[in-house]
């Protein structure tokens, strides 16, 4: 299973539709605090993923996977550091535009 990053771009022509290409992603640490900034959390101690991606049809993918990490917050009345854990089943589809 090929390990990504948050930059990683992913050749979707070469996706097959019967088996799909299966992806991994570890954040790193200093993906970790892009990511804390970037949705004004505290802290992001860990994110990592476990990606298929499946050609649906034409111009069309399907990505599911599991997203799993720890995040630290603040609570919105009193302002204290809030630890969650996070766990989502990820299940979306991509469609090409017209145009493209």
């Amino acid at each position: 299973m090929p390990l990504i990053n948050l930059d990683s771009e992913i050749n979707v022509e070469r996706v097959r539709p019967d088996t799909g290409s299966f992806y991994k992603f570890v954040a790193t640490d200093a993906e970790c605090q892009l990511l804390a900034a970037r949705f004004d959390f505290i802290e992001v101690g860990s994110l990592s993923a476990e990606l298929r991606v499946r050609k649906a049809a034409r111009g069309c993918w399907d990505v599911s996977g599991q997203l799993k990490g720890e995040i630290v917050q603040a609570c919105g009345a009193t302002g204290v550091p809030v630890s969650e854990t996070i766990d989502f089943l990820l299940e979306e589809r991509y469609v090409r535009t017209a145009g493209d």
